[in-house]
């Protein structure tokens, strides 16, 4: 049985070797399972009729049945972080949603608050990915101090700064509904994000919305924030929502770098990467093209939708050291609709093809013949740090 956002789901494993789900309901207007005095007054417990034989049973955080939105975490000098020759990925774990239940569909339309933010080991040699640790928020929604599935936005480890992390997202663990806002929040946290379950406290940047999907980097004491901006204030579903970048010393008090108002673009998914020397913000489109901007917000291109051309594709470009050389991965999803007892996004009745599907891996075929970190040239960010990873 898996809990997310008061959504209950009891699965079965079936003789074929596949977890398939019997159903799926919203609590919400029953009992509220996201607040936090809710959550510490319930137990796991197993109850049934008739015989029933267990040959195991385990509780514990609810574990993903789905991935998407991926972003690549950066050190605070812009180097990918890295341990041998895997990166860390943020992942928005997907949970199931409760398809045939009308009375979540009426009071939730859609909802966007089925995943929530992990961070997973990537392998980007052999593509093998496990999870490490589990992200969730805390603030008062409603009324009620709750514990959220906020997910999407990029992480920066300062690693030889303060030695913080920062975290960037949107707000999505209790958003109501497409004709509301949501805007970009911080959390600044000591704790090693890299492994463990972690409950943060974010609060709101100011002036950058309504927005979602930021992007994060860090680059000679400098911060730059790559988001859209809606121009609609007051719903920013109606109306262009352009990608626009801000920059500044401090994450409080950046400025406007620019906007590209004049493409009417609508950007989702927004990523800094260096490539051959050149760092770049990438944002998506909903048709699955990406555009490139240097970090002045110049349009430097468009990047063409990727086969099989899935309807949303996060430019999740990762730069990764290989015996002298830089190499490139492009990590996604394939876009494959699968059926509805699986995670979907959005109101599936209208967006089935919002199932993110396999993760798909592409290696350019474009290589540097040199590293292009400096870190990488010295050999000392190649691995992390095994004595804080553990601690």
């Amino acid at each position: 049985m898996s809990d997310v956002s008061s959504i209950l789901t009891v699965f079965v494993y079936t003789p074929k070797g596949n977890w398939q789900i019997v159903c799926s309901r919203w609590f919400g207007n029953r009992l509220n399972l996201v607040a936090e005095d809710n959550i510490k007054a319930y137990k796991y417990a197993f109850s049934c009729s008739g015989d029933i034989a267990l040959s195991s049973f385990k509780a514990g955080y609810a574990g993903r049945v789905g991935v998407r939105d991926p972003w690549l975490i950066h050190l605070g000098d812009g180097t990918p972080v890295m341990d041998g020759d895997c990166v860390y990925l943020i992942w928005a774990n997907e949970s199931p949603y409760p398809n045939d239940d009308e009375a979540y569909f009426k009071k939730n339309k859609p909802a966007f608050n089925h995943s929530y933010k992990a961070i997973h080991r990537f392998n980007c040699k052999t593509y093998e990915a496990s999870e490490v640790s589990k992200i969730f928020f805390r603030r008062r929604s409603k009324g009620t101090m709750s514990i959220l599935t906020d997910n999407t936005g990029g992480i920066v480890w300062d690693r030889d700064g303060d030695g913080k992390f920062y975290v960037v997202t949107s707000p999505w663990g209790d958003h109501p509904e497409k004709g509301c806002n949501t805007n970009i929040e911080i959390a600044v946290t000591s704790d090693n994000l890299l492994r463990g379950i972690h409950v943060l406290e974010a609060k709101p940047l100011p002036r950058y919305g309504p927005a979602y999907d930021p992007g994060i980097l860090k680059l000679d004491g400098t911060w730059y924030l790559f988001t859209n901006t809606a121009l609609n204030k007051k719903n920013m579903w109606k109306g262009l929502r352009p990608p626009t970048m801000y920059k500044g010393a401090d994450l409080n008090r950046l400025e406007l770098v620019g906007n590209d108002k004049g493409s009417k673009v609508n950007s989702e998914g927004h990523h800094f990467q260096k490539i051959n020397g050149v760092w770049y913000g990438l944002a998506m489109q909903a048709n699955g093209r990406t555009f490139a901007y240097d970090l002045k917000m110049n349009k430097i291109g468009m990047v063409p939708p990727l086969p099989p051309a899935p309807s949303l594709q996060q430019p999740c470009i990762i730069a990764f050291p290989d015996s002298g050389k830089t190499k490139y991965l492009w990590v996604n999803n394939d876009g494959t609709v699968y059926p509805h007892f699986l995670p979907s996004y959005g109101t599936p009745r209208r967006h089935k093809y919002e199932n993110r599907g396999t993760v798909l891996t592409l290696l350019a075929n474009q290589q540097l013949d040199h590293y292009d970190f400096d870190a990488w040239k010295r050999n000392s960010a190649h691995k992390t740090d095994k004595s804080t990873r553990d601690k």
